[in-house]
């Protein structure tokens, strides 16, 4: 995890997985907010290349990904950040499971 660079950035397919997006928005802004870190989102249109978004977005210096969606949005997001040593964070339930924010301690979540 870039410890150094504290912005998340939240990748959410509005159509896909859990049909909620501005809930699952409001808890990503919030809760990475409550531990000090700037929050990016970025809502999937169907039409873009996600991993290349993805990736683009990685270059632009964030510490870590959220990505909520399908298998297909977490596949796609996963292959952006290849090989960039950031975390990824597959869905808003993770920060449930994870305790948020508390979780954001742990060296690395995942990937």
């Amino acid at each position: 995890m870039r410890m150094d660079n504290k912005t998340a950035l939240l990748v959410i397919n509005p159509v896909s997985g859990v049909s909620q997006p501005d809930i699952i928005r409001s808890r990503f802004e919030r809760s990475f907010q409550e531990a000090g870190w700037e929050t990016r989102v970025y809502q999937t249109t169907g039409d873009e290349n996600l991993e290349e978004v993805v990736r683009e977005q990685a270059a632009s210096e964030i510490g870590m990904v959220v990505a909520s969606g399908g298998d297909g949005t977490i596949s796609e997001v996963g292959s952006g950040l290849a090989y960039s040593g950031i975390p990824l964070a597959p869905g808003m339930r993770s920060l449930t499971i994870w305790g948020s924010p508390s979780f954001l301690k742990m060296p690395c979540i995942c990937c």
